[in-house]
């Protein structure tokens, strides 16, 4: 599970830097760190913290791989709830930071 916080955590920063880089909209204020945890919890409804449950490298990356869609899914219902804004430029670059760090990590 800290492997994974670190990863998604990773990915929040890469998208804030490459925004700045490629001067697109990025995430201000709390919102990366209001979806890390709905995202961990994803991730364990998904049993990806459990090892019984991650049998064989094709199911774990097919259970990452729609996880973290539905971790990106839910980027704009947390931002609507917390009253911030989320920019698709940004939530782009948090998806695919995320596809690349976490299957990264659990290779």
């Amino acid at each position: 599970m800290a492997a994974d916080t670190t990863a998604l955590g990773a990915a929040f920063a890469v998208a804030a830097v490459l925004s700045v880089q490629l001067e697109t909209p990025r995430a201000r204020g709390l919102l990366p760190g209001l979806c890390l945890p709905v995202c961990l919890a994803v991730f364990h409804r998904y049993g990806l913290h459990q090892a019984r449950r991650v049998a064989s490298l094709r199911h774990e990356t097919t259970r990452v791989l729609h996880a973290l869609a539905v971790c990106v899914a839910l980027v704009p219902a947390v931002a609507t709830l917390a009253g911030v804004p989320s920019p698709r430029p940004w939530l782009a670059l948090v998806g695919a930071s995320a596809v690349v760090l976490v299957l990264i990590e659990r290779a």
